[in-house]
């Protein structure tokens, strides 16, 4: 049998079979057990490499060796059109006033007045996470919400859990108790969130105003539900855009925190006076 010849010889000469190459031969000697355990095998026209338990390099006739296909199985990536995550907050700032909501999510500004010094006191009491259980019913304070169907995501204030699974959510304001539709659908939002996790209806929730201490049950209807769809479409295509609404400049913004950065008085002048402008140069 022909032993395989080292690199710089004709390799096209090689008349020895693929078997030898295929196999490696026993160890007879200490110094061949101490030789390196790998061998590359070079071929000079392919560029192509093997391994065998020999100390030196050869080359052979790559016609004659067959070379094994290594399958890789197939992976399929399938990719999802996500939609943007919109806050939930941000649909109460959007129902209160758009331009409010602009400032807050889009420019990243805020201050505080008197108001929301409350609202952050209030919310003291259920911003730190935790649960406890009274009776049969399981309470989980800033719970975090989301929803995939509409891409919401924010976090509840409280949600009490009955015992077959049901959720309750329940909003913490702080001002009196009077009914505000921008409060009602961001209770209505988190209801949604709510039912995509637990798979079970939520009929109803509520809005605890913490001036009166009291409880303001909100039916959560198909009327309230198709505002949050319209809602969250509409505030999505907000932030998309990057655009900056006009002020509403009426009685919405006494009470509004940002009107200093706002400036509707000055925004609303500066229109007025655009508009006589071209009033008093209008050809007839």
């Amino acid at each position: 049998m022909g032993q395989p010849r080292a690199l710089g010889t004709d390799y096209r000469r090689s008349r020895f079979p693929a078997s030898d190459l295929r196999r490696a031969p026993e160890p007879t000697t200490v110094a061949d057990r101490r030789a390196p355990s790998t061998l590359r095998l070079r071929s000079p026209c392919r560029r192509r490499t093997a391994r065998l338990a020999l100390g030196r390099r050869i080359a052979w006739p790559c016609h004659r060796i067959r070379r094994r296909r290594r399958t890789r199985p197939r992976v399929s990536i399938a990719i999802v059109d996500t939609l943007d995550p919109v806050p939930i907050s941000a649909l109460q700032h959007w129902s209160y006033c758009p331009r409010q909501c602009a400032l807050i999510h889009i420019e990243q500004v805020f201050a505080d007045n008197a108001f929301t010094a409350r609202g952050n006191a209030v919310h003291a009491h259920v911003d730190k996470p935790g649960a406890e259980r009274v009776g049969t019913v399981r309470i989980e304070r800033a719970m975090p919400l989301w929803c995939d169907r509409l891409g919401l995501v924010g976090k509840a204030d409280l949600v009490e859990f009955e015992a077959d699974g049901t959720a309750y959510p329940v909003e913490y304001k702080h001002g009196p108790r009077r009914q505000q539709h921008h409060d009602d659908l961001q209770l209505a939002a988190q209801a949604l969130c709510l039912e995509e996790m637990t798979g079970k209806p939520i009929p109803a929730g509520a809005i605890f105003h913490f001036s009166t201490r009291r409880r303001r049950e909100v039916a959560i209807d198909a009327a309230l539900r198709d505002a949050v769809t319209l809602a969250t479409d509409a505030v999505r295509s907000l932030l998309s855009s990057s655009h900056l609404p006009p002020p509403v400049n009426d009685a919405r913004c006494r009470n509004c925190s940002l009107i200093a950065l706002c400036q509707p008085k000055a925004v609303a002048a500066q229109a007025r006076y655009r508009e006589l402008l071209d009033q008093l140069f209008e050809t007839p």
